[in-house]
């Protein structure tokens, strides 16, 4: 897939004369998501002040980095090759990165009455709580953030953090073994986190370091921007149409058009998603906003690649696949565990967040512009699913399940009955009782 770079050429960022055109392109594509984002009750909702937020007024901000005694911190590392690994964590010292929006915060005292070892300027993304660093090191950090963003309080401790860098490994594993074409990751390769005595219940305070090129490398240098930047409306231009429509006119037919979305975006998520769990029995949870799209660029023409990029790795692990690959659970954080047999919980993750949340989103574009219906990318998109995984019917239900849209816990949701039989991919026969376990 490709098109005339004159279609994303007003997607540039200020304050970034460090930064090339593409990689303007791929700051600038956070705020794209206009229009993406009415999934639930709790979609609007963003607690942190609003310069720490992703929108089209952004521009960086100092992130305090304060050092810290490495015995009263746990680290987690699967990456030893990480570029600035070593400008985080060593022997005599741990680095360690604060959300401006938290060091006011009593339960981080213990953290910030630390020396501060540096400062970095860092630049929103579309979750607020992660940030790119403002540098040329292509990195982000994962922030903890005790604000309520969508449906969570975005905490961040040990055990989250020990399960991301572990399911980041096993990705790149993965990936350095396959012949998968159509996946790459942002490896999530060390994170730590500060026990803090006197908030014993928080466990700990902690943040991730994300590499923000996608890995395997392919040979040139890639970019990437959010799956919701091909669907989402520009802020700064909201009168024109979003960027998939603008690819879309280079082709005559509705059917040239129909072939072109699933073979450039709904086949790659399908083949990208049942791949990693066919093999790995991870469950990855490519949204909008955690699915990329990567693409290179050559003069004035941007190429999209066929892998779809994945960000976020604090993901959910199915034991009964890994039973059947042989894998075990080691490093890998109880609460991201799949134990039932229901299929309630992937079914949330690829019903909802892929299929409601992501699917419906390009398709309700394509019905408004091009009056193409549903059903013409639905159907061919059913098939592709049980061809890329014909066991289908060993982990899912007949129905599609989402969130409770109220907590049943301290920061915890149960999975509920949609009510809807799957658009997506194919039906089976039982549906199963609801259950409200935590997630």
């Amino acid at each position: 897939m490709s098109f005339d770079s004159t279609y994303t050429s007003g997607w540039r960022v200020d304050h970034s004369g460090f930064l090339s055109v593409q990689e303007q392109m791929e700051v600038y594509s956070e705020i794209v998501r206009e229009g993406t984002q009415g999934y639930s009750k709790h979609s609007s909702i963003n607690e942190t002040p609003e310069q720490f937020q992703s929108t089209q007024n952004s521009a960086p901000f100092d992130c305090p980095v304060y050092s810290l005694d490495p015995s009263k911190v746990n680290v987690f590392v699967s990456d030893e090759s990480s570029p600035v690994l070593r400008d985080f964590i060593t022997e005599r010292e741990i680095r360690f990165p604060v959300h401006p929006g938290n060091t006011e915060a009593p339960m981080v005292e213990e953290i910030v009455s630390r020396p501060i070892a540096r400062t970095l300027q860092v630049f929103p993304t579309a979750s607020t709580r992660t940030v790119r660093i403002w540098d040329e090191s292509r990195s982000a950090l994962k922030l903890d953030l005790h604000r309520k963003i969508s449906r969570y309080d975005r905490r961040l401790g040990p055990g989250t953090i020990g399960h991301s860098v572990e399911v980041s490994r096993r990705l790149a594993t993965y990936l350095d073994t396959s012949s998968d074409s159509h996946t790459a990751i942002m490896k999530e390769g060390f994170g730590a986190a500060f026990i803090l005595q006197r908030e014993p219940k928080l466990k700990g305070w902690g943040y991730l370091h994300r590499n923000t090129e996608l890995y395997p490398l392919i040979g040139q240098k890639t970019f990437s921007m959010p799956l919701f930047a091909l669907y989402g409306t520009d802020p700064n231009n909201p009168q024109d149409p979003p960027l998939l429509i603008k690819i879309l006119r280079n082709y005559q037919t509705r059917e040239e058009k129909v072939e072109f979305v699933l073979q450039n975006v709904y086949f790659p998520v399908i083949r990208s998603w049942t791949g990693v769990f066919r093999n790995t029995g991870i469950v990855l949870e490519p949204h909008g906003q955690n699915g990329r799209l990567e693409f290179v660029s050559d003069k004035d023409q941007i190429t999209f690649t066929g892998r779809i990029g994945h960000i976020d790795f604090d993901a959910a692990v199915d034991t009964k696949k890994l039973d059947e690959l042989g894998l075990d659970t080691s490093k890998l954080y109880t609460g991201q565990l799949i134990t039932e047999r229901d299929g309630q919980e992937i079914s949330t993750i690829y019903d909802k967040s892929v299929g409601r949340m992501m699917f419906d989103g390009i398709a309700n574009v394509l019905k408004v512009y091009e009056g193409i219906q549903p059903s013409q990318l639905q159907e061919p998109c059913k098939a592709e699913f049980a061809h890329c995984l014909p066991e289908f019917a060993e982990y899912f239900p007949e129905g599609t399940y989402q969130y409770t849209e109220d907590p049943i816990g301290d920061n915890e949701y149960g999975y509920v009955s949609s009510g809807q039989k799957p658009k997506w991919r194919p039906a089976i026969e039982q549906m199963p009782e609801d259950r409200e376990q935590g997630h």
